[in-house]
Order: structure tokens, then sequence, then C-alpha cells
């Protein structure tokens, strides 16, 4: 089940689309995937620039959910991904950077697993180890491809 789901994961992200001409801005996927399925609770809060998004855990048999995120402006934006347990404790928190495009299809994907995700088409990994003695830990990456491109 692991490896299917790690041989998947590139396939999975669902990337937003965005143009020059967005009358909302552009747009940023947000995915968060759990591997394995998982029952206990978590919460992930996204903040991509001043645009916010909550993802609740995908309860087993899921393994994904995703949001859509208008962003205000192009360009490189900071983006914090916080993991938060059943008890509003903070299970990992990771910062990155990203670069959003007119006219490119691009998301930020968190994935939460004892091993790193792989895939072409994702940009670098950053890591945090879950603080619940899982030995899971928080995967955060983003990514972004010119509108039509396929990986």
């Amino acid at each position: 089940m692991r490896l299917a789901t790690r041989a998947l994961f590139g396939a999975m992200l669902t990337m937003g689309c965005s143009t020059g001409t967005d009358p909302f801005g552009p747009t940023v996927d947000v995915s968060l995937v759990v591997s394995p399925p998982t029952s206990m609770p978590m919460t992930l809060y996204v903040a991509v620039g001043s645009a916010t998004a909550t993802l609740s855990a995908p309860i087993a048999p899921t393994i994904e959910t995703r949001r859509r995120l208008y962003v205000r402006r192009y360009g490189e934006i900071p983006v914090v991904s916080t993991l938060i347990g059943e008890h509003r404790d903070t299970l990992a928190s990771v910062a990155i950077s990203a670069t959003v495009r007119a006219d490119y299809d691009q998301g930020i994907g968190a994935y939460v697993s004892r091993s790193r995700p792989l895939g072409f088409c994702m940009g670098p990994v950053t890591a945090a180890p879950l603080r619940n003695g899982s030995g899971d830990s928080l995967f955060v990456f983003f990514t972004g491809l010119p509108k039509g491109a396929v990986c």
C-alpha cells in the first residue's frame, strides 16, 4: 500500500491554474496526503501569503484531501504549513517559499508519512518530524509547471 501510494503521489496532486487575467488572482491548490491512511484526527493549516486554508486529515481508506486558494499576487510568497493534533497541539510546522507565476499550474503538497515522497513533478521537499512520537514526518513542497505541460 505504501509503495502504491508513493508511486501515485506525483499524479495525485491536482494543481490550480493561474492566468494573468484571472479576476480573483492566481490560484494555488493545496493537498494533504496521509500514508498510510489514519484514524488519528489531524488538521493542516496552510498560509500562502495572506491566503489561508484548513484541511482535515483524510480518514481511512481515503488518503488525500485538497483545497484551492486564491492568492493576492504573483511572485515570491511565504508558505507556512502547520499540522495540529486532536488536542490542538502542534505536531509539526514547515515554512517554505513559493514562486507563483501567471499561466502556471501550481500547488503545495503536504505529505504525512515515515518516508519522503518521491516524484518527478515536485520541487524541493522540506520536512519536520511529528512531535507525537509516531516516527512520521510532515513533508511539504511547492510545484509549478507552465500551463498545458504534462508531467
